[in-house]
């Protein structure tokens, strides 16, 4: 299903706020990406890229992003659609405390604090269900991630099996492996318990 990747020209994607260039990488990728997280939207699981990115950027439930905060969104059919550009440090992970205020002094390097600095955010549409079954994600989303997954380590060679992630392990192995403190300190479930299980058969 999920073997080509749709570009944000062909599905109509907006240009990012301007402010989005303070997270843009300096450094070749393959030099810095070293994570891929996975995430659930929590959300219809017929939203569309284009209704993710107004989402994002119009300041729904007091967030607002630069873009869409993912690099990559794959649909409920297993369509694999590119989210924020791959040189922009994706807006997925959450903060730390110093990367805020690096932020806040005007730091040049801020952005490396940030947890999402050197990851990869990719959301599978869908809510996330107390109901395992309900919690799943679809066949065809799953043969999409893997096929997602192996790509993408393909080309950013410091992705090891490990370091694919759920969103609820970041804080334990990404900010605090970092020596960072999460700028919010709240317990997720994301992606799920029931994408949590189909991700641990994909990283073994």
């Amino acid at each position: 299903m999920g073997d080509t990747i749709i570009p944000r020209k062909q599905w109509g994607a907006l240009p990012p706020k301007p402010a989005i260039k303070e997270q843009e990488y300096k450094l070749p990728l393959p030099e810095v990406i070293d994570y891929l997280v996975v995430h659930k939207t929590h959300l219809p699981r017929s939203l569309t890229p284009q209704a993710l990115q107004r989402r994002s950027q119009d300041g729904r439930e007091n967030k607002v992003w630069d873009d869409i905060p993912y690099h990559y969104y794959i649909t409920w059919n297993g369509k694999i659609y590119e989210g924020r550009e791959m040189r922009y440090v994706g807006g997925h992970a959450g903060k730390s405390k110093e990367a805020l205020a690096g932020k806040e002094r005007k730091e040049p390097d801020f952005i490396k604090k940030d947890p999402d600095y050197g990851s990869i955010g990719i959301a599978l549409a869908g809510y996330i269900d107390p109901d395992l079954q309900k919690d799943l994600a679809s066949k065809a989303q799953i043969e999409s991630l893997k096929w997602l997954i192996g790509y993408l380590r393909a080309r950013y060679p410091r992705v090891t099996l490990d370091h694919v992630l759920l969103h609820k392990e970041i804080d334990d192995k990404i900010t605090g492996t970092r020596g960072y403190t999460p700028a919010v300190i709240a317990h997720t479930d994301c992606p799920g318990r029931g994408v949590s299980k189909q991700v641990e058969r994909l990283r073994k």
